[in-house]
């Protein structure tokens, strides 16, 4: 009976081991279905000695390509931001500073010499999971400095080849080349705006940035404006021919500067086709059509167009936008404008009766003196002389009202006795009692009509 019950016993025991075992071999499995696979370099960004190092991911989205390209983009962003960008105290960066006012860090990023010298990365490995896609870069130090190096020396050999050429150009006096030269110079050196760039040149040594930088503003500031006429006065309404607005472009020793762009203004003004350029004599000049501007002073600009010269040397944006910070040569010309002046006389008669004060003599008088314009009693003296003619003629009787019709003309004349308005005097009628008091009363409607339709006619006319 023990026996029995000591089997029982053993062959419990041993189904509750092997019930055990399955629990627990069924507990060993599921944890190995979960164990991570992500890569260390997933986890955390890997350290090299010798390599820079570059891992970038992005979120998946249905276009594979779209995905993989902004992790490769994110990875080789990472890559650079290891490499160091070292600003030297002789650097034009420096120059750059004290002219323009930009601020070394803004420099820094604009000027970064890793973007030209990645293109020995390698791709070390990829991964991905359902939601996210990792790429890893590493790039050789050893390898990046001496394609750093070599993109170096082929920067500087472009920029003295330039600075050669700008310093050549202003010997023959070809100042516009000579701005062109030193602007590709500087474009062609930008990647190392940072460094000293300490070479030779000549035997001597030069620190090229700075040389470039320094010979473009020095060629700038070499240029003189001179107008032919500091001031003239003008009429309003009155043209202004080119001999007038006319400068010359020379440099400190006289001499002209020929075939430099310009661009003219008058005070804040744009003008039609304002842009031109120097001749063979380094003149610059512009015809400007009637003056519309109340009297007064106004000033007539121009100055040395940097930026048409700047787009057409280079392309790089910064330096484009540095062109525009430059101190430019500029000169003006002073216009004083005066208000013309003004002769009125006419004849007014009410039938074959000379109308005594002449009314509408006075209120032209008063017309143009509201206006601030000079009435002169002198036709010599006057810029512009208006002559009137005016008579009424009977023209019914209807009942006890009588009707005329106040006739003639206006004339006005400029200095050069050349007429610029016939106005004839129509359509103006009177009514009252008698023919003389409805003769008055044309003359009084002609007056309200010239209220309203004078000196915008007169305007026109000059």
């Amino acid at each position: 009976m023990l026996q029995i019950k000591l089997k029982n016993m053993i062959l419990r025991n041993s189904l509750y081991l092997c019930f055990a075992f399955i629990l627990l071999s069924c507990g060993s499995t599921k944890k190995a279905t979960t164990i991570d696979t992500t890569p260390n370099w997933v986890k955390a960004k890997p350290v090299n000695s010798l390599y820079y190092v570059g891992v970038g991911s992005a979120i998946k989205t249905l276009n594979s390509t779209d995905y993989q390209q902004n992790a490769k983009n994110n990875a080789l962003a990472d890559l650079s931001s290891e490499i160091s960008v070292n600003i030297s105290t002789s650097s034009a960066l420096h120059q750059l500073e004290t002219s323009f006012g930009y601020s070394e860090n803004y420099m820094a990023s604009t000027f970064t010499t890793t973007k030209e010298h990645l293109e020995a990365y390698e791709l070390v490995n990829t991964y991905e999971n359902e939601t996210h896609y990792w790429i890893y870069y590493k790039l050789s130090k050893s390898k990046y400095e001496e394609l750093k190096r070599i993109s170096r020396e082929n920067s500087v050999k472009q920029g003295l080849d330039y600075y050669k050429k700008a310093l050549e150009s202003k010997l023959e006096n070809n100042y516009l080349n000579a701005l062109t030269f030193y602007l590709k110079g500087l474009e062609s050196v930008k990647d190392y705006f940072t460094e000293s760039l300490q070479t030779k040149y000549m035997g001597n040594e030069i620190l090229l940035g700075n040389e470039l930088l320094s010979g473009f503003l020095a060629t700038v500031n070499e240029i003189n404006i001179l107008p032919k006429q500091p001031e003239i006065f003008v009429k309003q309404n009155t043209a202004i021919s080119s001999e007038k607005l006319s400068f010359v472009f020379q440099t400190a020793s006289r001499t002209p500067v020929s075939n430099l762009p310009v661009v003219f203004t008058l005070g804040n003004r744009p003008l039609h086709n304002s842009f031109s350029e120097t001749n063979l004599n380094g003149e610059a000049s512009y015809s400007l059509g009637p003056i519309k501007i109340q009297q007064g002073s106004r000033y007539f600009e121009v100055k040395l167009d940097i930026e048409k010269i700047a787009n057409q040397a280079i392309t790089d944006p910064f330096f484009r936008r540095m062109t525009r910070k430059v101190d430019v040569p500029k000169s003006q010309i002073k216009i004083s404008v005066d208000t013309p002046s003004f002769f009125v006389t006419s004849s007014e008669k009410n039938f074959n009766n000379d109308i005594l004060p002449k009314r509408i003599e006075q209120k032209i008088n008063q017309l143009l003196s509201n206006n601030d314009y000079v009435v002169v009693f002198n036709e010599d003296n006057a810029d512009y002389k208006i002559y009137i003619s005016l008579y009424t003629d009977k023209d019914k009787r209807e009942g006890r009202m009588f009707y005329t019709t106040l006739k003639g003309d206006v004339k006005i004349l400029n200095n050069k006795n050349q007429m610029i308005l016939l106005s004839p005097v129509d359509d103006i009628q009177g009514i009252q009692l008698n023919y003389i008091d409805a003769g008055m009363d044309a003359y009084n409607n002609l007056i309200e009509k010239l209220d309203r339709t004078f000196i915008v006619k007169l305007k026109q006319a000059m």
